[in-house]
């Protein structure tokens, strides 16, 4: 479109002189007195004229054309070449890239072996070796000679004969029952045994030669101080789970934690 608009531009100047001249003709020929006889000039002639002119013309539209186009084709050809010798030079520099030595790869350090983590510390439970002596006590009740058993039980173990006094009993307006210590084993529902390193503190579990029944549940402080399977009946064999841990505060026998049997008849 650019190149269009110059080549008509180019016309335009090329056809001002020749319009001027004929403009100029005409106005002369008009001021002539009619009376002066006009040379007559063939038609023909003057066609031919215009067409020369016309042809003229059109040539020197045409070379215009011609000579921007020839410019433009020749800047074209130029940045042409300067991409070329541009590709050149990026093509011998990645040659030259491709042929430098291979960088040597790192060489991987070892790292030690993480250390086994060390196997966990068992805390050994102060009262498990005398709740498995005591359970293997209570599973032998039924067998001859199971009085003296206990006795000799209770004198190795220093155990303390309780027997609670008041089941309902409270201390500063909160349930405690409470526990008294006793010389006979036979009316002692409660052994407490000292817990070793842990001064004034007892792990206690029930009399294993007394029958589990309703009364001594319910009024003999056994449902304070386990939880237990009891629902009704008479059970003779007792399993303790936990015992329940006692505190010996001058004389005064306290529920720190209660413990967990499981009773058969």
């Amino acid at each position: 479109m650019d190149r269009i608009k110059k080549a008509v531009g180019l016309a335009w100047v090329f056809c001002l002189p020749a319009g001027i001249v004929w403009a100029e003709v005409a106005e002369q020929a008009e001021q002539v007195p009619v009376q002066v006889p006009m040379p007559v000039i063939p038609t023909s002639f003057l066609m031919l004229v215009m067409l020369g002119l016309t042809l003229d013309v059109l040539l020197m539209i045409a070379t215009a054309y011609l000579w921007l186009t020839w410019r433009q084709d020749r800047q074209a050809l130029r940045q042409i070449s300067a991409l070329s010798s541009e590709l050149k030079e990026l093509s011998k520099a990645l040659e030259g890239l491709r042929q430098l030595p291979a960088l040597d790869e790192p060489e991987e350090i070892p790292l030690p072996a993480p250390e086994p983590p060390a196997p966990p510390i068992k805390k050994e439970v102060v009262w498990k070796a005398f709740v498995e002596d005591f359970n293997r006590l209570a599973a032998g009740m039924k067998e001859q000679g199971a009085a003296e058993t206990c006795e000799k039980f209770v004198k190795e173990k220093h155990i303390t004969l309780l027997m609670c006094l008041d089941h309902a009993a409270e201390l500063d307006g909160q349930p405690a029952p409470k526990f008294v210590a006793v010389e006979n084993a036979a009316v002692s529902a409660f052994w407490a045994y000292p817990l070793p390193g842990a001064a004034d503190r007892y792990a206690v579990v029930p009399n294993p030669s007394i029958p589990y029944e309703q009364k001594i549940h319910e009024e003999g402080g056994m449902k304070e101080t386990f939880a237990s399977n009891f629902e009704t009946g008479v059970c003779r064999s007792i399993t303790v789970k936990m015992p329940a841990l006692f505190r010996n505060a001058g004389g005064n026998w306290l529920i720190d934690q209660p413990g967990m049997i499981h009773v058969e008849p």
